[in-house]
């Protein structure tokens, strides 16, 4: 059973022959559906309302929709397997792939206002301000989490040290952020960064 507040591409299951059941929140789910699906897993009968499959655990999940109507398992495959990035399916999605390019940018500024004052306040609290705005951009387009959640992780695995090699591990981190960002295309043109 899985549901929005998480993405279970990214966490399972993984087992061979595990079938996801998606709602949009447990209220959601009907617990006919539940009980159907077990039922239909131990028959060996297809799933019926299920989202994805598991071939196995070193298999891609089989999605029961289509890939096509898939943005969300076709991103992460462009993000950790190197496939091409999906087209954004709405307006509103590549909006927020440009929101976030901008944003990354002006992180990457901060870091170098950083790097040449350790002691700038003002570079400090935007930077902070930008990761905020990672999240509230997640939150206003759910399909883009991934791409968001792929920069904290990068930020996240930054050992403590010296200043000047945490500055420069988040400015890797956000230049490959910025590359990963450059890969998406839109109908008419690259979204430039």
């Amino acid at each position: 059973l899985s549901f929005a507040t998480v993405n279970f591409w990214e966490t399972g299951p993984k087992a061979a022959g595990s079938r996801v059941l998606w709602a949009l929140d447990a209220g959601s789910l009907e617990p006919e559906w539940v009980s159907e699906e077990a039922r239909r897993l131990l028959a060996g009968e297809p799933a019926r309302n299920c989202r994805a499959e598991v071939a196995g655990p070193a298999d891609f999940y089989a999605s029961l929709f289509g890939e096509e109507q898939d943005f969300e398992w076709l991103l992460l495959k462009g993000i950790y397997f190197g496939f091409d990035m999906p087209r954004p399916d709405f307006s509103e999605t590549q909006n927020a792939i440009i929101r976030l390019a901008e944003v990354n940018n002006l992180a990457r500024e901060q870091i170098s206002r950083l790097g040449l004052n350790p002691k700038d306040q003002v570079a400090l609290e935007i930077l902070n301000r930008a990761e905020e705005m990672f999240g509230t951009i997640a939150g206003l387009v759910p399909a883009l989490a991934p791409l968001v959640r792929w920069i904290q992780t990068r930020k996240v695995a930054i050992a403590p040290g010296p200043l000047t090699d945490v500055l420069a591990q988040t400015a890797r981190a956000h230049e490959d952020f910025a590359a990963l960002l450059t890969r998406f295309k839109s109908d008419t043109k690259e979204i430039w960064l």
